[in-house]
């Protein structure tokens, strides 16, 4: 799956950073993105005046839109699909080997490695993150 990060310049505006945000992400869609993620003040920045002036709840009309556009653009599913195997992925990774099944044949991989004073050390380190956006960041 491709994922696109966004980056672009938002302002006091948050009439004009949904309008960039939604080109942005449809830009994003016909490159071939899958998951594509927003920054954190994609809909205001600027002053805390103006931040809370542009202030939403979480299910007002902005995020609303990108719900609607990621539902268009059938960007949701991949996003959900990836939240659902975080914890399979965890606890794959979590035990001294990862093991796979290809062909009837099950190829294991060591994932720590002990060192001469008898440490183990893990070769993967999955992040701790708990927060979904950071998970799908990641």
């Amino acid at each position: 799956m491709r994922a696109a990060a966004i980056q672009m310049n938002s302002t006091a505006d948050p009439a004009a950073n949904l309008r960039t945000a939604e080109r942005l992400v449809r830009q994003a869609a016909e490159e071939g993105a899958g998951l594509v993620v927003l920054p954190e003040k994609w809909l205001v920045l600027g002053s805390g005046e103006e931040l809370r002036a542009g202030a939403e709840p979480l299910d007002g009309p902005a995020v609303g839109a990108m719900r609607e556009l990621a539902r268009e653009l059938q960007l949701d599913a991949d996003a959900k699909k990836l939240l659902a195997q975080w914890p399979e992925m965890q606890k794959a990774y979590a035990g001294d080997e990862y093991v796979v099944k290809i062909r009837d044949k099950e190829i294991r991989t060591a994932l720590t490695h002990t060192t001469l004073s008898g440490n183990k050390i893990r070769k993967v380190a999955l992040p701790q993150y708990e927060d979904h956006g950071e998970i799908l960041k990641w």
